[in-house]
């Protein structure tokens, strides 16, 4: 009886047997070593996402394996990809997810199981697959709806509710903190929440009769991630976090016994008639209980706050108000007959007791103020505060003009508001007056008191020499507001003034109509000469009626002066091109023994003209000292323009131009006179007259004695640029360009960037700056030129960027020579050629060959040839080419042997297959061909030599990586890969000495037991066979 071998591996239970099935032995499937037994999963991961990989191998060659879910809650959570075989021999099968998951709603692990076969046997496999929470629930309020109340005088600081919501989330997101809504400063500094545990605390006091009702928003907000990743995710997608949608809460606000008593609305002023009886009433106050929301509201007594003496009482238990005493609307007590009356309302029990001693006085108290105006009635009559008053008047005081009246005047009526009402009037002899008028006038009406003024009506009545004393009266009239009422008839108040008359000087000077009003002055008149005479009357008598004259200057510096009879005379002398007239303005006083201001005044403006005379030369304005002219220029050309100005007046200041006699220009040029200006021109041709000349321009007055000035004009007549550059390095003259013979200069290529490579020269025989030149090159479209730069004013041509020869042979430029010519510059232009002459810059290369480069040799054959390796050198010429082969690394570099001129590889060993299936060789191209063959060759090759010469095998390197001594940044390296080739040479051999395997009991006739298999040496397999069961 053969009994059965299990292993439980990775989760795996796996028959460690191979079975004989059809004359052939077969492995099962075996779970790839390391794989895990369980795998995590978010629940929020997409469907048809790749959960897992199921790996697994088979020992025997060419068995497909398979993937299959083996119970129904397995193929419910996941779907099965298309089992891959990868290029280690591992199968490879994707686990999908089929069903979306929801860890809060059901379990957090799931057992997976399947099955792998290779249709001859099958292997079960069991996987834990965990599923891991994400934050996609929000959380959610218990207990609603919130509802609380609150007394007013709740202890600050207390917590009076809580809030609880819950979230099914694992970890941070299953924590709850909590806020309030609201952007209401006055609700988040009244309440506070705890944010963990929802405890709603009271944070300042609360006051019903302020507010007795609040509404808030709770929210509830996990801590979580705040993104909501995942199907399962209940969050508004619209939101950026996952929370719980805001609830409300209501606080109801209770009241108590905190608040005073609250007055109803009183009106702003109470008006009582000073006649009302003693006793009578005059209004009410009315206070109610503030704390509004209690049951059974305080009883009100009202009483006045100050012991302020006053006529009225108040009614402790009513509130009303009634007269005391005799009311007077004068009374001192008030203010104008008013009464501000402060009155206290003290809240008792319904009882009818006092608050408790230990109350605070302002929670049971309030005080308002009552305003009565005690209003007056009609029983004064107005009156003077004297019955004479006097002044002293002047003659000619103006009309409207106040009199200073002693002693002052003051009027009056004792009652009040409209019954102090009264008007003020002037007479004479009983007759209105109109000689004078008061302030407040006639008809104005005077309230109360008022001060009196007198002023100047009818000026006529001023006369000192008709009368010099007026005395009128003033007349006090009561203006009634009611004129129904019946009040007793009371005289007018009457008082007298008396005006005293004083002469006074009330005429001024006057200048007769034949005044003459302007004089005339040469501007060469001396000082001390008379130039015009005034004169004036005065209708006054006495001092009063004498004149005597001055000037007032008009901003002048004293040019004129006058006698105090009018004689006008010239002060300094005059000059009419600084100032052509003057205006003056004569002023004739009277009364000259007077003070100054009871002096009168006339003033009488004059002009004073003056008359030019030829004094001044004329003077250039506009001259330009140096001007120059093409000698091309024709006859009549413009140079420039002067401009000559006279001061003078008419023909004192009209100017002529000319040209001096007696200088080298005086000849060339001519000058016309166009709108006022000089235009100097070329008069004749300047041909030959290059250089410097000298003009003089005269200008000259047309006065009766002409007076001339001269501006002096040098003129730089400019040479003419009449010849073009000719180059003579290299000499244009020696090339024939039309036949494309150009210039040509050979330089090394690789030069350095601004190396000198020649020196372009060039003459012209123009003269000064017609003949100076410089160099340019020509831009064309061949871009040769970009190559080059050339010095502008030494000629040298230099390297601008790298010249290599292997990427252009020959360089085609134009050089321009340019003379600094004016007005117009000339140029030739030479074309020539660079050509570059090659250097051994390059070294050879294998850059074009794909690594590694493949070569085959046969097995067991000493001087078999491989092949032959050839790199490339970019030098152009061929002496630059030379290139020669080295053994640089690898592998068996003993038993090789390369030609350093030819590039042929070949053995000088043999190499058997069976141990060496292929090896690498890195071979150096060097432009040096006098090294020694062994030069590159590695220690470790050198080793491997010696172990070979001793009888020791090598063994090939890497199939998949370079052998160390390549370099793929060193392009003078060749990777040769060299694989070689199977004679037949060996006889076939089991493939294992020993054999066993194990099989079950009752296993049926021809079952599969294991593969028997026979090998050559060689690379092919002879023979294989399966071992079954018979009987």
């Amino acid at each position: 009886m053969v009994g059965r071998l299990f292993l439980l591996h990775a989760g795996v239970l796996m028959l460690q047997a191979s079975i004989l099935v059809s004359g052939q032995l077969n492995s099962p499937p075996r779970l790839k070593p390391g794989s895990e037994t369980y795998f995590q999963v978010s629940e929020g991961a997409a469907i048809g996402e790749v959960l897992f990989s199921l790996r697994a191998t088979d020992s025997d060659a060419g068995d497909v394996l398979t993937f299959s879910a083996l119970t129904d809650e397995t193929r419910s959570l996941v779907d099965l990809g298309t089992p891959v075989k990868g290029s280690d021999g591992v199968w490879s099968c994707e686990l999908l997810l089929k069903t979306q998951l929801d860890r809060d709603q059901g379990l957090d692990t799931r057992k997976l199981f399947f099955e792998v076969s290779d249709k001859s046997a099958q292997v079960s496999i069991y996987i834990m697959m965990i599923i891991t929470d994400i934050n996609d629930n929000p959380p959610t309020f218990l207990g609603l709806p919130y509802k609380t109340s609150i007394p007013e005088d709740f202890e600050v600081g207390k917590d009076f509710f809580t809030v609880s919501a819950r979230d099914p989330d694992m970890g941070n997101g299953g924590s709850v903190e909590y806020t309030f809504e609201t952007n209401r400063r006055e609700f988040k500094e009244t309440f506070d929440i705890h944010p963990y545990l929802g405890h709603i605390a009271l944070n300042r006091s609360l006051d019903y009769e302020q507010r007795s009702f609040y509404h808030l928003k709770v929210s509830a907000t996990d801590l979580g991630d705040q993104r909501c990743p995942g199907a399962t995710c209940l969050c508004n997608a619209s939101t950026t976090q996952c929370d719980g949608e805001p609830v409300d809460l209501f606080i109801t606000v209770e009241d108590v016994q905190d608040t005073p008593p609250e007055f109803e609305r009183l009106l702003n002023m109470y008006y009582v008639p000073e006649n009302r009886n003693v006793g009578d009433a005059i209004l009410q106050v009315q206070a109610v209980d503030g704390d509004r929301g209690v049951d059974v509201p305080n009883q009100i007594r009202y009483s006045f706050t100050t012991n302020n003496p006053n006529p009225f009482s108040i009614d402790e238990i009513s509130g009303t108000i009634s007269v005391k005493e005799r009311l007077d609307a004068a009374d001192p007590r008030s203010t104008g007959g008013l009464y501000i009356l402060a009155v206290t309302a003290t809240e008792v029990s319904p009882t009818g007791s006092s608050a408790p001693a230990d109350i605070d006085p302002s929670r049971s108290t309030s005080q308002t103020n009552v305003s009565i105006i005690v209003t007056d009635v009609d029983d004064h009559a107005p009156q003077f505060n004297h019955l004479t008053y006097s002044a002293n008047v002047l003659e000619n005081t103006p009309s409207g003009a106040p009199l200073t009246v002693s002693p002052t005047i003051e009027v009056s009526d004792k009652d009040q508001g409209e019954n102090s009402r009264f008007r003020i009037s002037v007479k004479r002899n009983g007759v209105p007056y109109n000689g004078f008028t008061t302030l407040p006038g006639e008809g104005q009406i005077i309230q109360g008191s008022s001060r009196v003024t007198i002023t100047v009506g009818d000026t006529t009545e001023l006369d000192y020499e008709t009368e010099n004393v007026i005395a009128f009266q003033l007349v006090l009239t009561e203006e009634h507001a009611n004129e129904d009422a019946h009040l007793p008839s009371r005289p007018p108040a009457t008082a007298t003034v008396v005006l005293n008359l004083s002469d006074a000087n009330d005429n001024s000077p006057t200048f007769p109509p034949s005044q003459p009003r302007s004089f005339s002055v040469s501007e060469d008149l001396a000082p001390g000469e008379v130039i015009g005479t005034v004169t004036a009357q005065d209708a006054d008598s006495g001092d009063f009626g004498n004149v005597t004259f001055n000037l007032e200057m008009d901003g002048h510096e004293e040019e004129f002066n006058i006698s105090s009879e009018g004689v006008i005379r010239l002060a300094k002398t005059l000059d009419r091109e600084v100032r052509s007239a003057y205006s003056l303005v004569v002023i004739a006083t009277d009364s000259p023994s007077s003070p100054a201001s009871q002096q009168r005044t006339s003033r009488l403006p004059i002009t004073a003209n003056v008359l030019d005379v030829n004094d001044l030369d004329p003077q250039w304005t506009l001259v330009i000292p140096v001007v120059s002219v093409q000698e091309s220029a024709l006859p009549d050309t413009k140079i420039t323009d002067l401009i000559a100005v006279d001061r003078d007046q008419g023909l004192n200041g009209e100017i002529e131009y000319s040209i001096a006699p007696g200088t080298n220009g005086s000849t060339l040029f001519v000058v016309r006179k166009i709108d006022g200006r000089a235009e100097l021109s070329v008069g004749s041709s300047l041909v030959g007259h290059s250089g410097l000349l000298v003009v003089k321009v005269k200008a000259t007055d047309k006065g009766a004695s002409p007076r001339t000035s001269e501006a002096e004009v040098t003129v730089l007549v400019i040479d003419e640029n009449q010849f073009t550059p000719v180059f003579t390095n290299p000499d244009e003259g020696q090339y024939n360009v039309s036949t494309g013979e150009l210039p040509e200069i050979i330089v090394d290529e690789e030069e350095p960037i601004n190396t000198v490579l020649m020196q372009f020269k060039a003459t012209d025989r123009d003269q000064g700056v017609n003949g100076e030149i410089n160099y340019f090159l020509v831009p064309s479209l061949n871009k040769d030129f970009e190559f080059f730069m050339v010095d502008r004013e030494t000629g040298y041509l230099r390297a601008a960027r790298r010249l290599d020869r292997e990427a252009k042979e020959s360089y085609e430029i134009q050089v321009k020579a340019e003379d600094l010519g004016q007005p117009a510059a000339r140029a030739s232009i030479l074309t020539m050629r660079v050509r570059l002459r090659d250097i051994d810059d390059h070294t050879p290369t294998f850059a074009s060959q794909v690594m590694p480069l493949t070569m085959s040799v046969q097995e067991e054959n000493n001087s078999a040839n491989i092949g032959v390796v050839e790199a490339s050198d970019a030098d152009s010429e061929l002496s630059n080419r030379g290139v020669c082969y080295y053994l640089f690394g690898g592998d068996f570099l003993s038993r090789l042997k390369l030609n350093k001129d030819t590039g042929n590889l070949s053995l000088k060993e043999k190499i058997n297959r069976e141990t060496t299936q292929l090896f690498d060789v890195v071979i150096k191209a060097s432009p040096r061909c006098n090294l020694d063959p062994l030069t590159f060759v590695t220690p470790e090759d050198l080793a491997d030599s010696a172990s070979t010469a001793t009888g020791g095998r090598s063994t090939s390197s890497s199939l998949a990586t370079p052998p160390e001594a390549y370099n793929a940044s060193d392009a003078s390296l060749l990777w040769v890969r060299v694989t070689v080739l199977d004679v037949n040479d060996n006889p076939p051999q089991f493939s294992h000495q020993t054999l066993s395997t194990g099989i079950l009991f009752d296993v049926p006739r021809d079952t599969e037991i294991m593969n028997l298999a026979v090998s050559s040496g060689n690379s092919q397999t002879l023979l294989a066979r399966k071992l079954m069961i018979m009987k």
